[in-house]
């Protein structure tokens, strides 16, 4: 199994230049991440980017109430803090940790500096900017006219195009934040897709036996809305990693 316990293996950071590779990768250091938790320093005046390598990572919005709906889902294939090299340094991420695991650290004001001082980063990072910005109109698309079934479809394909496993440890209540529906909803879908052969479900764990079974659930036509058929494209339904 690939070592993921490198920065490399950060699909962003591993398309960079050796030489830019060379003078970023000592800036950054290795964090380990558990599920629930919200990266950064809470209290603290130090902003972090984070580059997931094993870990998955979901933005969210948060109501006045408590309540929260993850708006983008960021693992291997990105970053999260775009909103830094945008000039916004000053608001802290919000975002939590979806699945335990490592992720590299760095710095806001060293992520800026680098943005600026190294090309190849900066192309990357604006490329990277367009993929979020697509996935966060989508998933708003998408909650709009899937039904919960198919969000949790493609909820489960995004995780696991993201980790290296067909094994998600998550609870029914963590899956219904994230998809801002009702738990009760999330236990009911979870029940389908098990007594149709997709999935195993026990307390705290969801395992994949067929994906190609998910992502054709997925795809049915929901409310008129159609899929992407156009080579690769088609992939945008569930995942920005293999673009």
């Amino acid at each position: 199994m690939t070592n993921l316990g490198t920065p490399l293996n950060n699909q962003l950071l591993a398309s960079l230049k050796p030489e830019t590779q060379q003078t970023l990768l000592p800036l950054f250091k290795e964090v380990t991440l558990d599920a629930g938790s919200i990266p950064g320093s809470p209290g603290s005046e130090n902003r972090y980017a984070y580059f997931p390598t094993s870990c998955i990572i979901s933005t969210v919005n948060r109501e006045a109430d408590g309540a929260m709906m993850a708006t983008a889902m960021i693992g291997r294939e990105g970053m999260v803090g775009i909103n830094f090299i945008l000039g916004d340094i000053g608001t802290p991420l919000n975002a939590l940790t979806q699945q335990s695991g490592i992720a590299y650290q760095l710095l806001a004001t060293d992520l800026i500096t680098s943005f600026h001082s190294h090309p190849d980063f900066q192309r990357v990072l604006l490329g990277y900017t367009v993929t979020l910005i697509e996935q966060i109109s989508l998933n708003a698309l998408y909650n709009r006219h899937f039904h919960i079934d198919q969000l949790l479809c493609r909820w489960i394909l995004l995780s696991l195009d993201r980790l290296n496993t067909d094994t998600l440890a998550i609870t029914h209540e963590s899956i219904s934040h994230l998809l801002g529906v009702r738990r009760e909803g999330v236990t009911e879908a979870i029940s389908s897709l098990r007594l149709k052969g997709a999935i195993e479900s026990r307390r705290g764990q969801i395992k994949v036996l067929d994906k190609s079974l998910l992502k054709a659930m997925m795809e049915q036509d929901p409310a008129g809305l159609e899929t992407e058929t156009v080579g690769s494209k088609k992939c945008r339904l569930y995942s920005t990693v293999h673009r």
